[in-house]
């Protein structure tokens, strides 16, 4: 029709192909199926968090992605219940990483864009205890040596690790 004019579209889908598009074309680079989904889980997320504002490609900035790391521990960023867990946060945020980088090796971004973002930090995990099931076996068989279960039972007692011991 003449004279009617069409909105321009929303800044953001423009950036929000462009993101995904960068992802998808991961996979003709040689990656693997599972690096790309890995690239594009990241991708979705950051697009899920703009697309309520009209953000321009070249508006990102440090507090815009700082906000966009903060609403990623809230449960509006999980498509489950409940919130993502650090360890899923900090997959998305490299994710993003990865892909400003190669963004950004192609002059559309700017590359020290993600320099200051931190994922959350994680708990290390301890070792996995040994079940009990298998310490009644394993003191079972010891009792043929009077050394080896009296080392055993001070291990079970203590949590000590062999390293502990020695010092």
């Amino acid at each position: 029709m003449l004279g009617v004019s069409r909105p321009a579209p929303a800044k953001t889908q423009v950036f929000v192909p462009l993101l995904l598009s960068e992802a998808v074309g991961l996979a003709s680079a040689g990656l693997s199926h599972k690096t790309v989904e890995y690239y594009q889980q990241g991708a979705k997320a950051l697009c899920r968090f703009l697309e309520s504002d009209d953000v321009a490609l070249d508006a990102l900035d440090d507090e815009l992605l700082e906000a966009w790391c903060i609403w990623l521990g809230t449960p509006r960023a999980s498509k489950r219940s409940g919130r993502l867990s650090p360890r899923s946060q900090k997959s998305y945020i490299d994710a993003v990483k990865g892909l400003v980088k190669k963004m950004a090796a192609r002059g559309l971004l700017d590359a020290a864009l993600m320099d200051s973002l931190k994922a959350p930090s994680q708990q290390k995990r301890g070792p996995k205890a040994i079940k009990e099931e298998n310490q009644r076996k394993l003191l079972a068989e010891a009792k043929t040596s009077v050394r080896d279960y009296a080392i055993l039972r001070l291990y079970a007692s203590t949590g000590a690790r062999l390293s502990e011991f020695l010092d």
